[in-house]
């Protein structure tokens, strides 16, 4: 579905955004919590659904404290969306977040299948390995992060 016809999405993801940037208006709560239905339903609607829904109820948990509902959401979106490096990424860090570095290190790794020629990916392999005690693989993703970051300047400057 084109994002001309969900214009609450817009709605939706600003207050997700404010209320993460620590938004304390009257009502901001409650407005969040509409945000949270919102994009619940949404994840649920096979043909209207994007990875981003999923990204910001993620955010919205994330913000709550719900950081188990976070996980939950983001394993959702990557059965739903397989391919999205977005949510893998996210996924990654989340788990990151929580110490589960093996699985952070898993969903890091799919996400650059994925998306082989995302920097940020390279670099979160690069510390997810040194983390994990392996040095010459962390040199490895960080080389490949060089190298990615060198062909999309390449790309930029024609």
């Amino acid at each position: 579905m084109a994002e001309e016809h969900r214009p609450e999405t817009r709605g939706a993801q600003a207050l997700v955004l404010g209320l993460e940037g620590g938004l304390k208006a009257e009502g901001a709560r409650s407005a969040g919590e509409s945000a949270r239905r919102f994009f619940e339903s949404v994840t649920q609607q096979l043909e209207d659904r994007r990875p981003e829904d999923f990204l910001f109820l993620a955010r919205y948990h994330r913000w709550e404290g719900d950081r188990k509902g976070a996980l939950d959401v983001l394993a959702d979106g990557t059965h739903a969306f397989p391919e999205s490096h977005e949510i893998l990424t996210a996924l990654a860090t989340a788990h990151e977040r929580e110490g589960n570095l093996d699985l952070a290190f898993e969903a890091a790794e799919e996400a650059a299948r994925v998306a082989p020629y995302r920097p940020e990916i390279w670099r979160a392999l690069a510390n997810l390995n040194g983390a994990l005690g392996r040095p010459d693989a962390a040199a490895a993703a960080l080389q490949r992060a060089i190298t990615a970051d060198k062909e999309i300047a390449s790309v930029s400057s024609r």
